[in-house]
């Protein structure tokens, strides 16, 4: 099982039911446009799936939000190596622009379908920024990447 930064806004597809380890399963969550102010913020993704066996818990990836950066159309990912401008990316951002749109993402790739299933139903991934309390990233559609 691999752990990738990809996110939810690929084709969902059902699982498929022989091995192969080809599946993806997503956790995401979307903060709405506004939801940054100006300055230095910090974020942690954590994923836990205790019956496959899976802990992980990244560093704190740090970023700025600053009103001259330019404002994408497309969402933001923060993921765990850092904010990108697209799910499948490298983090190639430092710093965005205060009414951006952002979605956290984890995702665990290469499952069986049998693990993808288990992956939705036994999974928690959360994220935690600024000092808060941990936001759960609820599971999305297995798709095979």
């Amino acid at each position: 099982m691999v752990i990738s930064a990809c996110g939810a806004s690929l084709t969902a597809v059902e699982p498929p039911s022989e091995p192969g380890g080809t599946v993806a399963v997503p956790f995401t969550l979307e903060f709405e446009p506004g939801h940054w102010d100006s300055g230095s913020h910090a974020y942690r993704l954590a994923l836990e799936c205790p019956q496959l066996g899976t802990t992980i818990e990244p560093p704190v990836v740090r970023f700025d939000v600053d009103p001259s950066a330019p404002h994408l159309a497309d969402p933001v990912w923060l993921r765990f190596d850092g904010l990108s401008t697209t799910s499948l990316s490298p983090a190639d951002l430092a710093a965005i622009h205060p009414g951006q749109a952002t979605v956290a993402v984890m995702t665990v790739v290469g499952l069986t379908g049998a693990e993808a299933e288990v992956a939705v139903e036994d999974c928690s991934a959360t994220v935690v920024y600024d000092g808060k309390d941990p936001e759960r990233l609820p599971p999305a559609e297995p798709f095979i990447p």
